[in-house]
């Protein structure tokens, strides 16, 4: 998907349920491919058959994470956060986001999800877009699951397949 068609339909995605659309260019910094990367894959394993709208929320809720205290300061820091074996290798289901170690294949495959996953996380980290999960650092897909942690947070959207939390008390 072309720069501009992609940046069109953040413009649309998000002029639609909000007032007006807060893009601003961040200054010239030096953007970490590898955090590009771990973010794009991120959304790519968590949201590659949401909505672009989804896709956007899943890409908040991990910068969210790298902005609090509560977590790691960097993308790949927050997305690979695990408990780890003595090999290396995350423990079964004791990470933050279970496809990293849900013990199946975490291949990312070329073609048009992987494109708009990856053009999502270069945008979230190139632009200021308005943060439609709201400070968000939690969700859940309530298809595949009920976790019990829900209930200590705030519920804050439905999106797609995934519903958003947030720190009580956390506006």
């Amino acid at each position: 998907m072309g720069r501009s068609i992609f940046l069109l339909l953040v413009l649309t995605l998000f002029s639609a349920n909000t007032a007006a659309p807060q893009i601003a260019v961040k200054p010239e910094r030096v953007i970490d491919p590898e955090q590009v990367q771990c973010l794009a894959a991120n959304i790519y394993h968590e949201a590659r058959g949401e909505s672009l709208k989804g896709k956007f929320a899943v890409g908040h809720v991990t910068l969210n994470r790298v902005k609090s205290t509560l977590f790691p300061d960097s993308i790949c820091g927050v997305v690979y956060q695990a408990e780890y074996k003595k090999n290396g290798l995350p423990k079964k289901y004791r990470c933050q986001f279970s496809w990293y170690c849900d013990g199946m294949s975490d291949t990312i495959f070329a073609g048009d999800a992987w494109k708009d996953c990856f053009e999502v996380a270069s945008t979230l980290i190139n632009r200021e877009i308005q943060d439609i999960t709201h400070g968000s650092t939690h969700y859940y897909n309530g298809k595949l699951a009920n976790p019990k942690w829900a209930k200590a947070y705030s519920f804050v959207a439905q999106i797609d397949n995934h519903t958003f939390h947030k720190m009580k008390g956390v506006l």
